[in-house]
């Protein structure tokens, strides 16, 4: 949504995505559909993206030194589309994606936080990338409460479970 008040930024591309050309339709992506449907969200009230936009050859993770370069040469794309959406906040899915627009390099001391997004005054959540959930299920709920987050800064009307009580009742999956 090229509209949206929320922009979701991951890490790059899967083969689901790379093979469909649309970010997160894979299994991660389908564990963030969830967790959006439960909190009333559509796909569709949002912009979602990928700071790296190519697919890595075999998916394989580059070097340390590889990485930089590589988000180095992308990260001029995700401003870009930054700049055209304007969100009011930007939700960074997993490490790669905090690091590059906020400068926090350890996910795991900022998440759930709002931060500055670098060299500009957008909002950013910080939060854990959806395939990091699939290996740590009970971290699914710290992705619920980061979007909650996220959504109630940019004044997004949300009516997640257990909202009519006043108490983020979010329950995760069985």
């Amino acid at each position: 949504n090229p509209k949206a008040k929320v922009m979701l930024v991951g890490e790059a591309p899967g083969y689901d995505e790379d093979k469909k050309g649309v970010p997160f339709v894979g299994v991660a992506g389908q564990l963030l559909d969830f967790i959006l449907c439960k909190l009333g969200i559509e796909r569709e009230d949002l912009y979602i993206t990928n700071l790296i936009k190519c697919r890595p050859p075999n998916n394989t993770l580059p070097k340390a030194s590889e990485l930089k370069e590589i988000v180095e040469s992308c990260k001029p794309h995700l401003m870009s589309e930054i700049k055209q959406v304007k969100p009011k906040v930007v939700v960074t899915l997993g490490g790669t994606a905090t690091a590059s627009l906020t400068g926090v390099r350890f996910i795991s001391k900022c998440e759930g936080l709002v931060l500055p997004m670098e060299h500009t005054k957008i909002k950013t959540v910080a939060c854990y990338h959806p395939a990091y959930v699939l290996r740590s299920p009970s971290k699914e709920s710290n992705i619920a409460r980061a979007l909650f987050k996220a959504m109630t800064i940019a004044g997004m009307k949300l009516k997640p479970k257990g909202m009519e009580t006043g108490v983020f009742d979010y329950e995760i999956r069985g």
